[in-house]
């Protein structure tokens, strides 16, 4: 626990670590340190902020600086335990246990050990463990964060969504709350006020990058194609020179409809980034929409070299050459995919229309029946089609 006589520069920084300013007060805890290697308050918050920035191999030194100089610190002592659970160490639990049960343990000795209990998919020691510590600090947004976790690992929804609305309020000023709020509402099929939870987040927070890339990845889900074109496009507006914001605003409007947008957009990410092979798929997309049949098969082929054998990539250069009737350039292509990706229906799909117009009914009638049993009803529907008419032509 912090001393009773905390050093004011100290006290400011771990002020900005509660308030969720992580790199500011890392920033501001290494300073003290420089000056005072010994503080005490100073390490264990540097330790903190690190496992807080997801850095726990630099907060593990810190932690073990502390406890030679402070042998019997609680908060320590659970610190490195979880981070030896991290490691293996079976005796880790039960130091985390025993810590947890002390007399006098505070939220974070309990919240470790459901941290511990829920990576070893306890999930009901784990919620007990996130109860002992809202009792030990009921407005605790961490706590209230984890139980909305395991709310939403026992798939109860609303409870989810009542915890991460309770972070919400705590931390306003934190992204990672309204994601979490967004992504139970989407869950529970809510996704309109799932949408509308991250536009009010960026209304408090605009220009947040993980706010804008969670308001596009849900809004392109929802074929919400406007919403996701703005939040690109905000994106974009961000970092010009992102490879990822141009690809995101040129399958914004993809969906949006806004098809020579969308070919601008992908041949900018193209630009920026050679090697990407989503981009250059999605640049053939367009380019195949507009009838610029002998760009979009180059793209493909492109990025086949740079992703050999991906199965989405495969499918989409194998419908460009059936639709142009050149079955022969499909059939090896589709060999080496299936090699990879033998229970792919839509790959089977191809494969049997490839083989049905080379004249080759009998091979591609297991084909057929493969593609016919998928989920999709976008595979399945003509693979059943197919699958009929070869039959009659075996018959």
């Amino acid at each position: 626990m912090p001393t009773i006589q905390m050093d004011p520069a100290t006290r400011d920084a771990l002020a900005m670590l509660a308030g969720g300013h992580v790199r500011e007060a890392i920033a501001a805890l290494e300073l003290i340190l420089c000056q005072r290697p010994g503080d005490a308050d100073a390490l264990l918050g540097l330790a903190r902020a690190q496992i807080a920035a997801q850095r726990p191999e630099l907060a593990e030194p810190l932690l073990k600086r502390l406890l030679v100089a402070h042998p019997g610190h609680r908060e320590g002592r659970s610190h490195l335990s979880l981070l030896r659970v991290h490691h293996g160490d079976p005796s880790a639990l039960h130091d985390l246990q025993e810590l947890s049960d002390a007399p006098g343990a505070g939220f974070l000795e309990h919240y470790n050990l459901g941290t511990a209990l829920l990576e070893l998919e306890d999930l009901a020691g784990a919620e007990a463990a996130t109860l002992k510590a809202l009792a030990a600090e009921p407005d605790h947004p961490t706590g209230h964060a984890r139980m909305g976790e395991i709310a939403l690992q026992r798939g109860d929804l609303r409870a989810a969504a009542e915890h991460f609305r309770w972070m919400v309020a705590a931390l306003p000023g934190e992204p990672v709350g309204w994601m979490l709020l967004a992504q139970a509402n989407a869950l529970a099929g809510e996704e309109e006020r799932a949408l509308r939870t991250l536009e009010a987040a960026l209304e408090q927070l605009p220009g947040s990058q993980a706010l804008l890339e969670c308001l596009h990845g849900l809004a392109m889900r929802a074929g919400a194609g406007r919403r996701a074109l703005r939040a690109a496009a905000d994106l974009w507006e961000l970092d010009p020179e992102s490879a990822d914001a141009a690809y995101r605003l040129g399958s914004a409007a993809l969906v949006a409809g806004h098809i020579v947008q969308a070919r601008d957009a992908f041949l900018v990410a193209v630009k920026i980034a050679p090697g990407q092979w989503m981009a250059r798929r999605g640049l053939a997309k367009v380019c195949a929409a507009l009838g610029e049949l002998d760009r979009a098969a180059e793209e493909l082929e492109k990025a086949l070299e740079l992703c050999p054998g991906q199965a989405d990539v495969v499918n989409d250069l194998a419908a460009l050459w059936l639709r142009r009737s050149v079955p022969a350039r499909v059939e090896p292509v589709l060999r080496r995919a299936l090699k990879a990706y033998p229970e792919e229906p839509r790959l089977h799909l191809n494969m049997a229309v490839a083989l049905a117009m080379l004249g080759r009914e009998r091979e591609a009638l297991p084909h057929a029946e493969l593609a016919a049993g998928s989920e999709d009803a976008e595979i399945s529907e003509p693979a059943a089609r197919l699958r009929s008419q070869l039959r009659r032509r075996a018959a």
